[in-house]
């Protein structure tokens, strides 16, 4: 996924991959017991779309991360203050 913001012209300043951390969160949550108040609660089809996140996080069909600031290369975007 980062390659392709990048290849898309951006500069990525800070980028957190969460795909691990999503996937064993996600993993545990699956092995509790029902519980009336959960995320499924809140989500439709949670079961389904946990088990597809777990199930294709570590072949790299599913990336989850956080980025910041990503911005355009072109100095056109630059903020003002630093155009020539």
């Amino acid at each position: 996924m980062r390659t392709t913001i990048e290849s898309g012209g951006f500069a990525i300043e800070q980028w957190n991959d969460l795909t691990e951390q999503a996937a064993t969160l996600m993993q545990a949550l699956l092995a509790l017991p029902a519980n009336p108040l959960g995320l499924h609660a809140f989500v439709a089809d949670f079961e389904a779309k946990a088990k597809n996140l777990t199930s294709a996080s570590p072949t790299g069909g599913c990336e989850l991360c956080r980025a910041s600031r990503a911005r355009p290369h072109s100095a056109d975007c630059a903020p003002a203050a630093s155009r020539g």
